[in-house]
């Protein structure tokens, strides 16, 4: 039997650089300008207002410098004592390469202080995170907290919940425009072309200009002709809101276009739009990357030694890079079989991986097997597992890193 393991792996865009390369959506910084862009984000992160202090975070960390956002956050979030903040600061430094922070936010979402559980959805969903998904799933089946409700779901969308994506599309159409905000900013991250027209048609009920700039800014995400057109005009608009949100999300349209309005805006009177400008640099200026990209990798193959590799578990490291354990069966593909547990790691996502070794050597009088790894509440490494020792023996064991 083969495990054929499909990695479905939206890769958020990380270092960008004032020649435009259309092929390869990307765009190079001159020395001044990169230098520019440090010294506005550096700025940034020592503000005096939260939030836009968190967004200079997560553009230095898009720009390469995550150990620096690192070690100027880890003190912040030991003070830290209002939850919604707490999740800001946990996001970045889980953004920035340490993982375990993740837990702060899971934390948050299951706890019973309500205050957070919207910040706490919002954010694990910008990391990639929804740990069990037994919190995010009651997140999302929730009546009482829509925000948190849509938040939920855009965090289970992420990870392929069907149900979540039919909501989420489903809301685009609410009556409420704030719901259909949220809605269309989700879906132009992680919708696809067949929600254009429906975006599209939002447009003409849009009496707010900021609701609006939401519906075109996600349109332009999705490779929406008109959307990056509108997006192009807001950097310059007289709304600093309006200008901030067309700044970061030009990065992600991959406007390569707007390089030189990105650079102009890095001395904007607004600060926070001069750090979604900088922000937005670095990432026109990074590798271009399939954000929609699908990886499936047959990474145990079977052979005549190995007929069977079954019960794979996967889980991401504190460094970012993944991990995959698996039963490699000897000789038979009989459930009672000898086997013990191996694993395999990927420092890219998934494209390739590193050679096996043996995660849990055979201690049953059969075998050990059914693997399952899961990152716990205190931030330790699970390894659940089965012993077999005999037809009517069998005992789960767990183990710790």
């Amino acid at each position: 039997k083969i495990l054929q393991l499909i990695l479905l792996t939206i890769a958020s865009a990380m270092t960008l650089n004032d020649s435009i390369a259309d092929d390869a959506k990307t765009v190079t910084l001159d020395a001044a300008t990169r230098d520019r862009c440090l010294e506005v984000l550096r700025a940034g992160l020592r503000s005096d207002e939260f939030w836009p202090s968190i967004h200079a975070a997560e553009g230095l960390t898009l720009g390469g410098y995550g150990q620096e956002v690192i070690e100027f956050l880890k003190p912040e979030l030991s003070i830290e004592t209002d939850d919604q903040r707490r999740c800001g600061i946990a996001r970045e430094l889980v953004r920035a390469g340490d993982r375990s922070y993740t837990d702060v936010m899971l934390k948050i979402l299951a706890g019973e202080a309500t205050h957070g559980h919207t910040h706490a959805a919002e954010s694990l969903y910008k990391v990639f995170e929804i740990g069990d998904g037994v919190a995010m799933r009651h997140g999302f089946q929730q009546d009482e907290d829509v925000r948190w409700k849509l938040m939920a779901a855009a965090a289970l969308g992420r990870c392929g919940n069907p149900d979540a994506m039919t909501y989420l599309r489903n809301s685009v159409e609410s009556q409420d425009l704030e719901v259909m905000k949220i809605a269309a900013w989700v879906l132009g991250a992680i919708g696809d072309s067949s929600d254009i027209p429906r975006l599209t048609k939002q447009l003409p009920r849009c009496e707010e200009e900021v609701v609006k700039s939401y519906v075109n800014n996600a349109l332009a995400v999705l490779g929406d002709a008109d959307g990056m057109k509108t997006l192009t005009q807001n950097l310059t608009h007289s709304n600093p809101e309006i200008r901030t949100y067309a700044a970061n999300f030009a990065g992600d349209a991959k406007a390569v276009g707007v390089a030189e309005t990105l650079k102009q805006m890095l001395n904007d009177p607004h600060p926070d739009a001069t750090y979604r400008a900088a922000q937005s640099l670095f990432v026109l200026a990074s590798p271009a990357q399939n954000e929609r990209e699908d990886i499936s990798e047959i990474i145990f193959p079977a052979t005549e030694k190995n007929p069977r590799y079954t019960e794979g578990s996967i889980v991401a490291l504190r460094d970012g890079s993944l991990l995959c354990a698996i039963t490699e069966f000897h000789e038979s593909d009989s459930d009672f079989a000898k086997a013990h547990i191996i694993g395999r790691t990927s420092q890219d996502g998934g494209r390739t991986w590193s050679d096996a070794r043996v995660l849990q050597e055979n201690t049953g009088g059969l075998n050990v097997m059914s693997v399952t790894l899961r990152r716990l509440h205190n931030g330790s490494l699970a390894m659940f597992y089965l012993q077999k020792n005999s037809l009517n023996d069998l005992r789960l064991l767990v183990r710790f890193s």
